[in-house]
């Protein structure tokens, strides 16, 4: 498994709320899903590790002298199977397995601060947080602030707008 990446799945675009609070529960599914075999393939790998290392412990005691061994002690063995390349192999996909367990339950503690964050924006934008003050002020608000602004708002309508064109266009087909 490579290293996972949900630093995309994670931002939140807050002039979508809507579609960040339907989606919140797919990505956070997507994830807790990655997670979830992330730490079956680790627990396997943990699994093949020490059958590998009893099997490998078995041998040299069986025969410690075709590895080079006069005395037998916990040590010698120890080391041996250390050296051992398909040991040493199956040990780093282990330690990687659980490099990406630790990653991906960083990402599934991530997704919960998401709905948080969700939830706050939605709070605020209820609350009037992104309106325009209805004052006198409204008149000294720049009017480069006030064009941006009217220019966010009018790309963002155009993209639903186009995504909703092809979602329908392609029901039709």
């Amino acid at each position: 498994m490579g290293k996972p990446n949900f630093t995309e799945d994670i931002k939140v675009d807050k002039f979508n709320l809507d579609e960040e609070c339907v989606n919140q529960s797919e990505r956070f599914c997507y994830w807790a899903e990655e997670y979830s075999e992330s730490v079956s393939e680790r627990d396997e790998l943990k699994n093949k590790t020490e059958i590998l290392r009893a099997q490998l412990d078995k041998k040299i005691r069986i025969n410690p002298e075709s590895y080079g061994l006069e005395k037998v002690t916990e040590s010698a063995i120890s080391n041996l199977i250390f050296l051992d390349k398909g040991y040493q192999k199956l040990l780093e996909e282990y330690r990687e397995s659980v490099k990406s367990v630790n990653i991906l339950l960083v990402a599934k503690e991530a997704f919960n601060h998401r709905k948080s964050m969700i939830e706050i924006l939605a709070k605020l934008l209820l609350a009037g947080y992104y309106s325009v003050p209805d004052t006198k002020d409204r008149e000294e608000l720049s009017s480069e602030r006030r064009e941006t602004a009217k220019t966010e708002v009018l790309n963002n309508l155009n993209k639903k707008r186009k995504r909703k064109a092809i979602t329908v266009g392609g029901e039709n087909e």
